[in-house]
């Protein structure tokens, strides 16, 4: 159990509470909470979740430990298709169901087993695999060999990148207007990118410099444009807002009006809008509560262009650069052009060619 909170006594109080009525052991400031290792640097103002053991335990269990490590978890523009799972009683389907006496199972059992592991590690301390693992996830009835290197490349991109983990604290970069506890969000969409025809959309919720809460799901609807899947994808993003205001505000950390950048600038005019137009009108209603909420001013939309948007990584597999600039991001390291709110201009706005990439790092120039 782990009793937190700003008020020492308040703690104190409620330790004495519980060890009158049952057996406690204190093991002082918090270090481990379900596999997550907490590390604290008072000296920077910040704090750091990993799951470096987890990972380590996970890579030895594969067999995995001396593969080369990927810088990404899936190659540039990737995608992992369903058509790759084998036909019933084929020479693949064999293959992956076949028990290695070795190990005692086999690759299609260690495929669940690998990516029921990654999804753990996503959803606790690694937004950066997010995208990869919820592929994965698709296929886990009847995967391929494909499939199934696709798992262990993710496996190895974490073995090379283990000590990664989310990072909370103030940060004073001149890209970055975030003040101290303010909950700002990022959503974003890949239009038609499922065999299917249905889209991506992920988002990702930061308060102080790091991430609480991040998804991608692949979206129930079928959308007819990139503007529809945007407008799914906020719909879903404005859930995550409303809720976690609502719980800061309970907390006594009121939020006021939350803001959610998107890259999308008609999803922002349809969000804005009261009206129903021609091309929208065949749009589900349960989508349209984001009107609500921007003319209750419960959250606003603002614009940031894709190349900064954290939540870009969660809908598609990127390109080397572009994925490590956004692993930063989504891992606490923030360096963001922030905004570029056009319905803000009290708010800091730095122009999008005032940053210029050089090399792995971005930059003033």
């Amino acid at each position: 159990m782990v009793v937190t909170g700003d008020d020492e006594d308040g703690i104190e109080e409620i330790t004495r509470a519980l060890e009158a009525r049952f057996r406690v052991t204190r093991l002082g400031q918090l270090k481990w909470i379900l596999g997550c290792h907490l590390e604290r640097y008072l000296q920077y103002g910040k704090a750091v979740f990993k799951q470096t053991k987890y990972i380590t335990d996970l890579v030895h269990q594969h067999g995995v430990q001396h593969m080369s490590y990927p810088k990404t978890p899936l190659a540039s523009h990737d995608k992992i298709l369903k058509s790759w799972c084998p036909q019933e009683n084929s020479a693949e389907h064999r293959e992956m169901n076949r028990v290695d006496p070795a190990t005692g199972t086999s690759k299609a059992t260690s495929y669940r087993s690998i990516v029921g592991g990654l999804l753990w590690i996503a959803r606790c301390t690694r937004p950066d695999i997010m995208f990869a693992t919820t592929q994965l996830c698709k296929y886990l009835t009847n995967p391929g060999i494909k499939h199934y290197d696709r798992a262990i490349r993710v496996l190895a991109y974490l073995n090379g990148t283990k000590d990664i983990g989310i990072t909370f604290g103030i940060r004073n970069h001149p890209a970055i207007y975030m003040r101290r506890n303010e909950l700002v969000v990022y959503t974003d969409a890949s239009f038609d990118d499922q065999e299917d025809s249905r889209s991506t959309s992920g988002n990702i919720t930061y308060l102080n410099y790091g991430p609480i809460a991040w998804s991608c799901q692949t979206q129930s609807d079928v959308a007819q444009s990139s503007c529809e899947s945007e407008y799914i994808g906020l719909s879903k993003a404005a859930n995550e807002a409303v809720f976690h205001s609502e719980l800061l505000t309970e907390m006594g950390y009121g939020q006021g009006t939350v803001r959610i950048n998107i890259d999308n600038t008609a999803a922002i005019e349809l969000g804005k809008s009261q009206s129903t137009h021609q091309r929208t009108k065949h749009i589900r209603r349960r989508y349209h509560h984001v009107k609500s909420l921007v003319a209750d001013q419960v959250i606003w939309l603002a614009w940031m262009s894709g190349w900064y948007l954290p939540a870009d990584a969660m809908t598609k597999a990127l390109p080397t650069d572009a994925f490590m600039f956004h692993r930063n991001n989504m891992c606490g390291q923030l360096r963001l052009a922030d905004s570029h709110a056009k319905d803000q201009p009290n708010r800091g706005r730095v122009s999008e060619r005032s940053l210029v990439y050089h090399r792995n790092s971005w930059s003033y120039d």
